[in-house]
């Protein structure tokens, strides 16, 4: 039982390749099979992602716990 993923869990990784990309791995374990989702990135695709999720984290902080106006 150690070595199952709690319902409800995700991981993220990153590996570098030869030709320059980055492949995002990300995977979701829900109470079924887990699901694993692999997007291969080049450069300019990898750092528009990460402005992409950090925007969105950012929002999620401010109707979390308030910002500016409340």
């Amino acid at each position: 039982m150690a070595d199952e993923q709690q319902a409800d869990t995700w991981t993220l990784t990153t590996t570098r390749n030869p030709d320059g990309t980055v492949d995002l791995t990300t995977t979701i374990a829900t109470e079924g099979e887990p699901m694993i989702v692999v997007l291969r990135l080049n450069r300019e695709e990898a750092r528009a992602h990460a402005r992409g999720v950090m925007a969105a984290a950012g929002d999620a902080i401010e109707r979390t716990f308030g910002g500016e106006g409340a």
